[in-house]
């Protein structure tokens, strides 16, 4: 009879300590994902950051050569190949 109270108290643990170890499988994995999330999102603003700088140096180009249009320096012809020029 105690031989079969040790036998279940010995297989409760083991099942105690299975269940521990896979749940903090589960937890790892899960919080493996959430960070690749984290990580992802991070990657698309960095990357979407680049084409608001790309964006904001050419309308910078595009007013330079404008001002440098209306005060006279540039030619119409020239200010349709310099603006052809950034557009392309």
């Amino acid at each position: 009879m105690i031989l079969t109270y040790i036998i279940s108290g010995i297989s409760f643990l083991i099942f105690v300590i299975i269940i521990t170890i896979a749940a903090k499988a589960v937890n790892r994995g899960i919080q493996a994902k959430k960070n690749k999330i984290i990580y992802d999102e991070k990657e698309i603003n960095e990357n979407n950051l680049g084409m608001d700088e790309d964006n904001i140096n050419l309308s910078e180009e595009l007013k330079k050569i404008k001002d440098l249009y209306d005060s006279g320096a540039l030619n119409e012809e020239e200010f349709k190949k310099a603006k052809d020029k950034l557009l392309n």
